[in-house]
């Protein structure tokens, strides 16, 4: 139900979007108005709006240098990195996971004893599903350009754990 249509020709791509219309309608779909644009892949400029976002990745075509002698060929490169509304998203769903583990001082002085009958504490399961959410979103999109993304990602559920865990543990040591 997701459908991409990328050509160099716009008036290829609007005979595209009169096709897939006519195909729809053969089927008593249609395409929606709302959801569909067309728009351009290639940077204009340093503030550029360039490109589109498809099932959480943004795309874009941006130059760059083969190699970086003066009159070196540039050529075009089709980036894809992580959008934006996916990352506030992942980041939300993380911090509403954080809050939801309200630790007492007496489940603290329960875990030991609970991991010694192999059951799993609170903690224990935030962790749990804290690294089935990460690795699920990082194998996602491990194809895009993501270092940058994933790096300032890692520093702010760092830092969201970290202050969790001064709150709730207080008096314990750094280690």
């Amino acid at each position: 139900d997701d459908m991409v249509v990328i050509h160099r020709s716009s008036s290829i791509i609007e005979k595209s979007k009169v096709w897939i219309d006519e195909y729809l309608a053969t089927l008593g779909l249609n395409l929606s108005p709302e959801k569909t644009r067309v728009c351009h892949t290639k940077e204009a400029g340093p503030a550029s709006k360039a490109g589109f976002d498809f099932l959480g990745t943004h795309f874009q075509h941006v130059w760059k240098n083969g190699k970086t002698k003066i009159g070196a060929e540039r050529k075009l490169y089709l980036l894809s990195t992580p959008c934006n509304k996916a990352q506030k998203d992942l980041y939300q769903e993380c911090k509403n996971l954080v809050q939801a583990c309200k630790v007492t001082g007496k489940q603290r002085a329960e875990r030991k004893h609970l991991a010694a009958q192999g059951e799993m504490d609170k903690v224990s399961s935030l962790i749990l599903d804290l690294n089935q959410k990460l690795r699920g979103w990082g194998n996602y999109h491990r194809h895009s350009h993501a270092k940058k993304t994933f790096s300032d990602l890692d520093s702010k559920i760092f830092n969201l754990l970290w202050g969790w865990s001064i709150r709730t543990f207080k008096g314990k040591s750094r280690q």
